[in-house]
């Protein structure tokens, strides 16, 4: 048995109610444990990964023996290398939280939702079965929510939390639902033995496209793609290293990661590939669009991470899941290195409203060049890993069509424009502020550093790994090279010309515009999927709320009778298999 392959993820599980216990020694307990057992989780990764030769399976005992249902993991390539991704990122993001925490007074809470988060999203990528999973994915979504409502103390706080976890629910009620057909229709919950049976389509029918479109829902709301992206923007209220955490190592991750795993399925379904491309190009597109236009860093970045996700979503539509895979790990590293930058700022400045920014290079060196780097890589600058994952999907879409062609150009375009545009807008031209800020404390540029050298180390790293096989990179054709330069450069003389060179003249243009400030309104609005989704709640409420009065007694105790008997049912349905 594969004891670092159980270890990895369990540890931080353990870990995570031990930190109330250490807390009664004081913080600086608290602060070690937890790198500690994040260090421990990487480094228990690791050991996993050298001990990897071929794809199993382990069972560790029997869960639910009607349903002979085992807790069990599946110890792959792809579990292999992402469980290293993710292990590696929540080390060095919970390294940089014990500068950024340093003055918060909730830091129990803190890393005990970090562990339990980190543990969560480590079983989710090791389950080996769709119930171990599910439990896993609510786990993940659960923690997500309390750690972005984590300064309850703010009403928009704890108004971000609960729409996190409203609008997920939508997409793990989908999953649920996929879980429970899945069983029915397949006889088995191990993610294997689902995925041959359901891969059969001709044998099943129409159910088999009805289960594939049920996960595609719960992966759309877990990896925030439009329509059910709303949540994400707003996730900012959380503390950045919770932002880095979702965005680059976790949350986002795991409806990236559950597509990967039925794309068997995906392959005989034309249809639904041909969805999951049409979601990715929409979020791409979309969010990219309202980053150009956004003035709060954080949330700049979390439209990046919606539009870099739906990169991811369509070249699974390609049938290209080893390019998702690889941009999945580039896009972690360069929105890591970006959301600790822009924590850095905001410790020093307690303010992220680029506004209020600019002249920031000169006080704030090497802040600015983990922010530089971090735009680069996303910019798809060689020899930074996002220059080769962004390529190897553009060179696998020209082989796709002109109209495709020009899509993905477009968001490359877009991606460079928000995000040298921040560059500029922050760390260059004149200071705003009247406090002269430095630079952040060593705890936190030590984890910034790192990602540095992670930004060029990871492509020859990915390369000589035996996990997937990312040969693709080797094989960029030139026309691919010379056309992605090209839209770089373009990008980043626009962005120069309007939000730096020409600033104020571009802004009096708009000013004078009723179009453009309508557009700029709508942009900033994320195009009203915030007022829709309002309009349907504040329409749906009174009807639910009219329904259920009907049926109440007044009584609380025939009211807990009928509760109690449907529970009963339940149990009943469950336990003789039906369920």
């Amino acid at each position: 048995m594969n004891i670092a392959a159980w270890l990895l993820w369990l540890v931080p599980l353990v870990a995570s109610p031990l930190v109330i216990v250490l807390s009664k020694i004081g913080r600086r307990a608290v602060e070690i444990f937890s790198c500690c057992v994040t260090f421990i989780s990487f480094i228990l990764s690791l050991v996993n990964s050298a001990l990897y030769y071929h794809p199993s399976v382990e069972k560790i005992t029997y869960w639910l023996p009607l349903m002979n249902l085992f807790i069990d993991i599946k110890i792959d390539g792809i579990s292999t290398l992402l469980s290293v991704f993710i292990s590696f990122l929540s080390f060095i993001i919970v390294l940089y939280s014990v500068g950024y925490m340093s003055h918060e007074s909730s830091y129990t809470r803190y890393y005990s939702l970090i562990l339990l988060f980190i543990g969560s999203m480590l079983g989710l990528i090791m389950a080996g079965n769709l119930v171990q999973l599910y439990f896993f994915w609510e786990m993940v979504g659960i923690c997500s929510a309390l750690l972005i409502a984590f300064y309850n103390m703010r009403e928009s706080a704890r108004r971000a939390g609960f729409k996190a976890f409203l609008v997920t629910r939508i997409g793990d009620g989908a999953f649920l639902i996929a879980i429970i057909l899945t069983y029915v229709v397949a006889g088995s919950i191990e993610l294997d033995a689902a995925i041959s049976t359901l891969r059969d389509t001709s044998h099943f029918g129409n159910i088999a496209w009805i289960i594939s479109l049920l996960f595609i829902i719960g992966a759309m709301a877990k990896s925030a793609q439009v329509p059910l992206h709303v949540w994400l923007p707003d996730a900012m209220e959380g503390p950045t290293p919770v932002s880095a955490l979702i965005h680059a190592a976790t949350m986002v991750n795991a409806g990236v990661y559950l597509l990967v795993r039925i794309s068997p399925v995906l392959l005989e379904l034309p249809n639904l590939l041909f969805l999951v491309q049409i979601i990715g190009l929409s979020s791409l597109l979309l969010a990219g669009l309202c980053a150009i236009t956004s003035t709060d860093i954080k949330r700049v970045l979390a439209y990046s991470t919606i539009s870099q996700i739906g990169l991811m979503f369509y070249a699974i539509g390609l049938k290209f899941w080893e390019g998702a895979i690889y941009h999945l790990i580039s896009q972690g590293i360069f929105k890591a290195l970006g959301f600790l930058a822009a924590g850095a700022i905001l410790m020093m400045l307690g303010t992220g409203n680029i506004d209020e920014l600019g002249g920031l290079k000169k006080y704030m060196k090497y802040t600015y060049l983990s922010f530089s780097i971090a735009v680069l890589t996303m910019s798809g600058f060689p020899p930074f890993i996002g220059f080769w994952s962004k390529d190897t999907i553009l060179s696998k879409t020209i082989n796709e069509g002109w109209i495709l062609t020009i899509m993905i150009i477009l968001s490359s375009l877009l991606t460079t424009i928000y995000g040298f545009r921040l560059l500029f807008r922050v760390f260059h031209g004149s200071a705003k502020t009247q406090k002269v800020p430095n630079d952040a404390p060593i705890i936190m540029l030590l984890p910034m550093l790192i990602l540095i050298l992670s930004t060029i180390a990871s492509w020859p790293l990915l390369l000589i790994q035996k996990f997937i096989n990312f040969e693709f990179t080797l094989h960029l054709e030139p026309v691919t090279i010379a056309l992605s330069l090209v839209v770089l450069a373009i990008g980043v003389g626009l962005t120069f010309t309007i939000n730096y060179k020409y600033k104020y003249t571009f802004d009096n243009i708009i000013a004078k515009s009723d179009t453009l400030l309508k557009l700029r309104s709508i942009l900033l609005q994320g195009f009203g999927f915030d007022s829709i989704y309002q309009k349907i709640i504040d329409n749906t409420i009174p009807i639910i709320y009219n329904s259920v009065r009907r049926i109440q007694t007044g009584i609380l105790n025939v009211n807990m009778t009928y509760i109690f008997v449907i529970i009963i049912v339940i149990i009943i349905l469950f336990m003789g298999g039906i369920l």
